[in-house]
């Protein structure tokens, strides 16, 4: 009979220890990690095209400090924060730094992300700075697969 009691319990220990609750999957996970494509960017002053180019890119996204939160620096100085929600994210509105000709500037910057069923990334962002009266606007689109 003690045998049995110290089997069950024994058991019972082994049940609970290997039926750990597994973490939760976060909608941003699907974003993380090492894109690859091409960025297109168009710059505009004062709404006439002054620049176009198309560029390979790698981008890397990571997790933010919120679990809705994803990181990602579109090859500027600072992060860029984004909120996901399902298959897509906004970028709300915050301060960037740019640099056009050799020089530095502030630009505000707002954008969204697209997770295609394929699995496919596009990223477009708007960046808008005013210097000097002129109007600068940083028009970005990105076509990313996972690495």
């Amino acid at each position: 009979m003690r045998i049995q009691i110290l089997l069950v319990i024994l058991l019972t220990t082994i049940l609970f220890v290997s039926c750990k609750k597994d973490d939760p999957v976060l909608e941003r996970d699907k974003f993380i990690g090492k894109w690859s494509g091409n960025l297109e960017t168009s710059i505009k002053l004062n709404g006439q095209d002054i620049q176009y180019e198309t560029i390979d890119i790698i981008e890397t996204i990571t997790a933010g400090a919120e679990a809705n939160q994803i990181l990602f620096s579109k090859n500027t100085a600072n992060e860029i924060i984004a909120i996901v929600s399902d298959s897509t994210f906004n970028i709300q509105e915050q301060e960037q730094i740019n640099i056009l000709q050799e020089k530095m500037y502030i630009a505000t910057i707002t954008g969204t992300g697209i997770l295609s069923q394929n699995h496919d990334l596009t990223i477009s962002t708007k960046r808008v700075t005013i210097d000097n009266g002129d109007t600068i606007e940083w028009i970005c689109t990105e076509s990313l697969k996972l690495r």
